[in-house]
């Protein structure tokens, strides 16, 4: 039976970063000692982004929570003897989730309002974003092409589901802070048409991704999860624009989508 390595060590230590940091609710005042983590509250993220071209309204940063969750169980579980040395943790997931973890402490620092906003933080924080987005496609990529996988249904759900999951939030993170580069109180202030070309551009981006795992991923099966985040943070984005939703009826039909979409992959 094998031994517990760096790999195993590291998956654990990304998750638990991503709870303490990411994830607790950090709105109250703790005093001084604990600044550091204040810097990191999703709402913090929220407020910064709030006039990006693309950034969903409030609520659905609730996602990072139900990611986290995910990638949680998927820490604890690769510890487990049946699971710690198979090739989808050790070759499939590798180094990348804890490249990507770090890669997103530096995203998050440039993000968050006691930081002054300017082009070089932006930049900064868009680049550790991508970075953060490549890690996680760098994950579902080998898992892909891992010649052991068995694809059952517990593999799907403990070692690939998170994963598409984070990949499909990264992706709206990234998309997010680019628009946020090109925003114009940062950059000098660029026009109403650049910020139509920025959603456009989005958009197009979106589609482009979402039509490639739908309907030309081959002989492979469509991947459903990345597909459905996007369209729930562009539905978000123009919910929040148009008032076509309250708060709270945002984050219920958050919830049921994924009710919705966890149902019809079971039936798969």
């Amino acid at each position: 039976m094998s031994s517990y390595n760096t790999i195993n060590y590291l998956n654990l230590l990304a998750a638990c970063i991503n709870i303490v940091l990411f994830t607790l609710d950090s709105n109250e005042d703790y005093g001084p000692d604990y600044d550091f983590f204040n810097r990191f509250n999703l709402r913090d993220l929220s407020r910064r982004y709030i006039n990006g071209a693309m950034t969903p309204a409030e609520p659905f940063f609730v996602i990072f929570n139900i990611v986290s969750l995910f990638l949680s169980v998927f820490a604890m579980i690769q510890f487990l003897p049946a699971y710690r040395s198979l090739s989808m943790v050790q070759d499939g997931v590798g180094y990348w989730y804890f490249i990507g973890t770090v890669a997103q402490i530096f995203a998050f620092t440039f993000s968050v309002d006691n930081i002054e906003v300017s082009f070089v933080t932006s930049l900064l924080s868009t680049i550790f974003f991508s970075i953060t987005c490549a890690s996680t496609w760098k994950i579902l990529h080998n898992q892909h092409h891992n010649a052991t996988s068995d694809n059952s249904p517990e593999e799907y759900w403990l070692i690939r589901f998170p994963f598409q999951l984070q990949s499909g939030w990264n992706v709206a993170l990234t998309t997010m802070s680019v628009n946020i580069l090109f925003r114009g109180d940062i950059n000098g202030g660029f026009s109403a048409v650049m910020n139509s070309i920025l959603i456009i551009a989005s958009l197009i981006v979106y589609a482009a991704i979402s039509g490639k795992l739908l309907f030309f991923s081959g002989n492979v099966t469509p991947n459903y999860v990345i597909p459905s985040v996007i369209a729930l943070v562009t539905v978000s984005r123009f919910a929040k624009y148009k008032h076509i939703l309250y708060t709270h009826h945002l984050s219920l039909m958050i919830i049921l989508s994924f009710c919705c979409l966890f149902y019809y992959l079971l039936q798969q």
